[in-house]
């Protein structure tokens, strides 16, 4: 199975940086939607099976199971069918109708998460679910929200390769799901870059930042997957970090909107949010110097097609809020 899972190695990671036309600043975007299953998921599913296979915890006919909204069972299905394995997705109500149906395709079984948790989420009710699913059948759990292999497939993979495509970097933008990509990467950036700002970006209802000084929101139900959760990450602790955007929802479309018609790229709801945040935290400033800004892509907008990018979809989950701008999205350094 090593070998066979070794052989998509060279489709994931070394993804391309392009520039973005903004007067102010040099902003980049690292484009993760160009991995093999399209989005930066691509990276801790193969690191994590990697690992699991390397240590005999997942053999031949062993079952994988993991919790995800969408691109991460995406990726690990992907790979497990490819190497032999049988996975099973256990997602909720929120997924989008896109993501259902091609984890649908891909894992060997789905269970749906139907009972919103405390906060108005389903991520306790999916892990729940994952607990009495390895209880019964023995499974292996991928768990990307604390597995080692998240964040080091970040610092040995994504940060490097940013590393290498800067001679000088002072901004770079990271969205928070799990949080391995934020810890990976700021740790390695800041090993060539000492003095570039990492900056986290979440969106509204998340938990991952309550316990930053300055952040005021309260846990609510989200619609669009991707980034948030409703409790602190571990890999947050490995984060170094020095400054926060929260994005609401709405901003979050017009952001998607924004980088489609003006900069030519189809990005689903976690780019869109980190693209505001990058808007948001340079509006009104200026530098004898432009700035060189890195934002990460995270994955391509044809699994929103039926969300982010669908009229009536907006119209219904957000009416006359679409109309607010900025209302509540915030920044704060740190």
């Amino acid at each position: 199975m090593q070998e066979l899972l070794k052989e998509l190695a060279p489709l994931i990671g070394k993804t391309p940086v392009k520039k973005l036309k903004l007067d102010h600043i040099n902003l980049y975007m690292k484009l993760e939607r160009l991995n093999m299953t399209e989005s930066i998921k691509d990276r801790c599913a193969y690191g994590i099976l990697s690992d699991a296979i390397r240590s005999g915890k997942v053999q031949e006919g062993s079952l994988v199971v993991e919790s995800s909204s969408g691109n991460f069972a995406i990726a690990a299905a992907t790979m497990c069918n490819y190497i032999g394995l049988k996975f099973i997705a256990i997602i909720d109500d929120n997924a989008n109708d896109v993501c259902k149906q091609l984890i649908g395709k891909l894992s060997h079984d789905v269970i749906v998460a139907k009972k919103r948790d405390a906060s108005g989420g389903f991520i306790e009710s999916r892990l729940e679910n994952v607990k009495l699913f390895c209880e019964k059948h023995n499974a292996f759990w991928t768990n990307q929200y604390d597995h080692p292999a998240n964040y080091k497939a970040h610092y040995n993979g994504t940060g490097i390769e940013i590393n290498t495509a800067f001679e000088k970097l002072d901004y770079v933008f990271i969205g928070l799901g799990t949080c391995g990509t934020i810890g990976g990467v700021s740790r390695r950036v800041k090993e060539k870059f000492p003095n570039c700002k990492v900056i986290a970006v979440d969106t509204e209802g998340s938990l991952i930042l309550k316990e930053k000084p300055g952040f005021h929101h309260s846990p609510q139900p989200r619609h669009i997957a991707g980034l948030g959760l409703n409790f602190p990450s571990a890999f947050m602790q490995k984060a170094v970090v020095d400054g926060f955007a929260v994005v609401s929802e709405p901003d979050t479309i017009r952001a998607c909107y924004d980088l489609l018609q003006e900069h030519s790229e189809f990005v689903g709801g976690s780019t869109g949010t980190i693209f505001h945040a990058v808007k948001d935290y340079f509006a009104g400033k200026e530098f004898e110097h432009p700035p060189n800004v890195l934002m990460i892509n995270c994955d391509g907008g044809g699994r929103y097609i039926n969300t982010i990018f669908n009229d009536q979809w907006v119209e219904q989950t957000y009416g006359e809020r679409m109309q607010e701008i900025g209302t509540n999205s915030y920044w704060a350094d740190l």
